[in-house]
């Protein structure tokens, strides 16, 4: 669901994709994943694959670096990786949206 990370100490870089983009390769052969499951790598190696080969992702990511004393709107459904820039503590308070809400509450029904 909806979530808004603060980060009162330290400094991350976001790695941040809409619900329709795609973090693996589209092509098998040769790319940074070829033989490997990029969903199952941490962010910092993915990030490391990924700046090796920026044209093997079909959409690249929005990257930002979050400061200290700041606060970070990741909306449903988005895909995120973080890489700690420096030691970090950080709060992430998830907002629930409606759909999330029902498809729950159905599901607990």
């Amino acid at each position: 669901s909806n979530t808004f990370s603060l980060l009162p100490h330290g400094r991350k870089r976001w790695l941040l994709l809409p619900p329709s983009g795609l973090y693996a390769p589209t092509r098998p052969e040769g790319s940074i994943a070829a033989g490997k499951e990029t969903h199952k790598l941490r962010p910092l190696e993915w990030l490391r694959r990924h700046e090796a080969q920026r044209t093997d992702l079909p959409i690249a990511p929005l990257q930002c670096i979050q400061p200290a004393g700041t606060a970070l709107f990741v909306p449903s459904g988005w895909k995120h990786a973080t890489v700690n820039v420096a030691p970090s503590v950080g709060i992430a308070i998830e907002v629930g949206d409606v759909d999330v809400i029902s498809r729950a509450q159905r599901a607990a029904a």
